[in-house]
C-alpha cells in the first residue's frame, strides 16, 4: 500500500521531544548528479559528507517520517523507496521548504500499514535529477518491567503495568497484550491485527498513542486483566509464572516470562463474570528473564 503526498512544512520548525533525531552520519548519500559516494558514519558535519548534499537530517514525528533539507534546495519531491525497491510513501516538497513529511505508519480500524522492515531510500527528485539519503528502518521493541497496575476498579488490581521500550531506529506500535500461564481465560485471547489498538488495550486510550518512536519508552496496560481468581483463597500468598505477549504493528510477537505474586486482601472484580471472580488488592510482578540475562 502506498502513502502519497504527506505534508511538507513551509519553514516550520519541529522540536523532536524523546525523539531519535538521526543524522546523516547514519546513513549513506548518493548523489545522481554529482556522483557523491556513500556516507557510512559520522555527523552532518563528518568530513566523508557531501557539502553539496540536499539532506541533512531526519527524525520522525507520530506515523511521519520527517526529513530535513538544506536551505536553498531544488528538491521537488521526496519518494521512500523499500527494500524490496518499491516505493511505498511520497510528498512534494513546496518551494522553500525545508522539512518535507512522508507517512510510514496508519492505524486505523480497516487500513492499518506499517512500513516494511529493513533499509529504505528517501529520493529527492529535482528538475535535474535526484540524490539518495538511506535509511535503517527498524524498531528494537523491548519489555523494560512490570507491576501491578492500580486503577479505579477492583478488577484492576488484577491488571499489570508493561513498560515497553524502543531500541530501534524508526517507530511502530503496539496493537495487543495477551496472557499465556494466568487464571483469566479472557486475557489469553489475542487480537487478529486488523483491528485498532483501541478494541485490545485499557492504556494508551488513543490509538496514535500505542506508536512508539526510537529512544522511547512507553506503560501499557492490557483490557483484560489476567490475574482474576476464583477463590478468594487465591490471593493468600499465591505465586504465579506467567508469559506476557506483544503483539506489534508488523505481525511480530514479542514475549516475555514473568512471576508474580499476591497477598493482601481479595475484592470482587464485578462485571466480570456471572460468577464471583477476584483481585488481589496487594501483589508483587517481575520480570523473570530479563533478571536472568542480567545475573
Amino acid at each position: 500500500m502506498q502513502r502519497n503526498d504527506s505534508s511538507t512544512t513551509d519553514g516550520i520548525a519541529h522540536t523532536p521531544s524523546r525523539r531519535a533525531v538521526l543524522s546523516l552520519g547514519a546513513a549513506g548519500v548518493g548523489s545522481a548528479l554529482a556522483g557523491c559516494s556513500a556516507i557510512t558514519g559520522g555527523s552532518p558535519s563528518s568530513p566523508n559528507q557531501s557539502k553539496d548534499s540536499v539532506f541533512t537530517g531526519h527524525s520522525f514525528e507520530g506515523k511521519e517520517l520527517v526529513v530535513e533539507l538544506r536551505d536553498g534546495h531544488d528538491v521537488e519531491r521526496l519518494n521512500l523507496i523499500g527494500p524490496e525497491g518499491r516505493e511505498y510513501a511520497s510528498a512534494s516538497v513546496s518551494t522553500g521548504a525545508t522539512q518535507a513529511s512522508l507517512q510510514v505508519l496508519e492505524i486505523t480500524p480497516r487500513d492499518s500499514f506499517h512500513y516494511p522492515i529493513g533499509k529504505s531510500r528517501v529520493v529527492a527528485v529535482t528538475s535535474e535529477g535526484s540524490e539518495d539519503l538511506q535509511i535503517e528502518l527498524r524498531p528494537n521493541i523491548e519489555i523494560t518491567g512490570v507491576s501491578q497496575y492500580s486503577g479505579k476498579e477492583p478488577r484492576d488490581f488484577g491488571n499489570v503495568n508493561v513498560s515497553i521500550e524502543n531500541r530501534g531506529t524508526a517507530p511502530t506500535w503496539i496493537y495487543d497484550i495477551f496472557y499465556t500461564g494466568i487464571p483469566y481465560s479472557e486475557a489469553r485471547k489475542e487480537g487478529d491485527g486488523r483491528g485498532s489498538p483501541a478494541l485490545y488495550l485499557k492504556e494508551p486510550e488513543k490509538p496514535e498513542q500505542a506508536i512508539i518512536p526510537p529512544e522511547t519508552e512507553r506503560e501499557f496496560v492490557d483490557s483484560h486483566p489476567p490475574y482474576l481468581f476464583e477463590e478468594e483463597s487465591d490471593c493468600n500468598g499465591n505465586q504465579l509464572k506467567s508469559t506476557v505477549h506483544l503483539k506489534l504493528g508488523y505481525q511480530k510477537t514479542h514475549s516475555e516470562e514473568i512471576e508474580a505474586k499476591f497477598s493482601g486482601q481479595p475484592v470482587q472484580a464485578e462485571g466480570v463474570s456471572f460468577d464471583p471472580i477476584y483481585a488481589c488488592k496487594e501483589g508483587s510482578i517481575r520480570l523473570i528473564s530479563r533478571e536472568e540475562d542480567n545475573e
